[in-house]
């Protein structure tokens, strides 16, 4: 709430982008402007079109690595289920700078 009433002047507060862990680079069209905050519906975005874009296969699987990916998968299925690869495999992580600050039922 803080980072909003600073940057009023701001018309992006932060940006997602959606890489590849393995070869470390991004995919084409995965990068979101977060206007006014951080919000489900912008990284639901970008995690479409990072499956789009890079045909991924749904035997392949996606490992979505979050710093809160404890509470972004709550909703996935609900708000973009329906719009996933049938049968696509999809895992939550939490990266290791992020982790410590969670709770136990957070731990996968």
């Amino acid at each position: 709430m803080n980072a909003l009433l600073a940057s009023k002047a701001c018309n992006v507060t932060g940006l997602v982008a959606i890489a590849c862990a393995q070869h470390g680079c991004y995919a084409p069209n995965a990068l979101v402007d977060l206007f006014k905050g951080e919000q489900q519906k912008n990284v639901d975005f970008a995690l479409l079109k990072a499956l789009d874009t890079t045909n991924v296969s749904p035997e392949q699987g996606v490992l979505l690595i979050y710093d809160i990916a404890c509470q972004y998968f709550k909703y996935l299925q609900e708000c973009i289920g329906h719009r996933l690869p049938g049968g696509l495999q999809l895992e939550a992580g939490i990266d290791l700078f992020h982790v410590h600050t969670h709770k136990d039922e957070c731990f996968f």
